[in-house]
């Protein structure tokens, strides 16, 4: 689908852990992930997992990786039917 090949123009990849979904590894160890409905043409879910939180830099660098999440949202939205 258009929306699954804008996906892969932004650095995703398909995710082997949950059906229908991408994921792009981020700003150390965050990972954004986009779930997507079984017609795969509009998003049904999203969000930043990171690993881990010990240090300011780790907050930093998750508020880099949703701040991506979002600027990535926003280009995705026209390829949703």
């Amino acid at each position: 689908t258009k929306l699954e090949e804008k996906l892969i123009e932004l650095g995703y990849e398909r995710a082997l852990f949950v059906e229908h979904s991408f994921k792009k590894k981020t700003f150390i160890d965050n990972i954004i992930i986009f779930v997507l409905n079984e017609d795969e043409n509009s998003i049904k879910e999203y969000k930043v997992m990171v690993l881990s939180i010990n240090k300011q830099q780790d907050i930093d660098d998750l508020q880099q990786a949703f701040n991506q999440l979002l600027q990535d949202l926003e280009v995705l939205k026209e390829y949703e039917c």
